[in-house]
């Protein structure tokens, strides 16, 4: 967990507003739904403490581009001493089914925008924070994002201790969608239409 990630927001102003924050004319210009986000693609972060600022990051911290980082154990890693906390906005995320291979497209059930917890590195690569799963996620990945509530941004932020966990029951929905989001060059809405092609039989796990 997690992969992939979408922020199919269509209208900038939207977007910018549900986070409270100002984007520049140069982000606006930049903006774009996107479907299919995977890892080093460029991404919006909130980054700034109170006075929120978004930028352009990319998703990938260090050499190795690391992409998540669990959060029982980031902060006392060597690898993430000088990271800063960020907040990673998106409204979806992907995750595989390992007894199918199918991929499932988990979004919010009410809310049109998550906030994922994130770290950064000065030159703004970043890494989601992935905790244990709901029972949602669980049915198919024992991770999943840390998802802060609108509450949390600030205090996240600013360094307080925010306890990470899994989202309410209430914060997700999900569905099966097309084995064509499992190509990074497909990033289009066919990718989060719910999946029509039928599911082959269930194989036993691999480990």
């Amino acid at each position: 967990m997690c992969g992939r990630m979408t922020l199919t927001l269509p209208d900038f102003g939207e977007f910018v507003g549900f986070l409270g924050v100002t984007g520049s004319d140069e982000l606006r210009a930049d903006y774009r739904p996107r479907f299919n986000v995977a890892p080093t693609d460029p991404h919006f972060l909130v980054v700034g403490g109170a006075n929120r600022t978004l930028v352009r990051g990319r998703w990938g911290m260090g050499p190795r581009r690391t992409i998540n980082a669990r959060a029982e154990t980031a902060g006392k890693l060597a690898t993430f001493r000088t990271a800063r906390r960020c907040v990673v906005p998106a409204d979806g995320f992907y995750e595989w089914d390992l007894s199918t291979r199918v991929p499932r497209w988990f979004h919010g059930k009410t809310a049109p925008l998550l906030t994922f917890a994130g770290i950064h590195a000065v030159a703004l690569g970043f890494a989601v924070l992935p905790v244990r799963a709901n029972p949602l996620v669980a049915l198919v990945h024992d991770r999943m994002p840390a998802i802060l509530a609108a509450s949390e941004i600030d205090p996240w932020h600013g360094g307080a201790d925010v306890r990470l966990g899994p989202a309410n029951d209430d914060v997700l929905i999900a569905h099966d969608v097309d084995d064509r989001v499992g190509n990074v060059r497909n990033d289009d809405p066919a990718c989060i239409a719910p999946r029509t092609a039928p599911i082959g039989p269930r194989q036993g796990k691999l480990f």
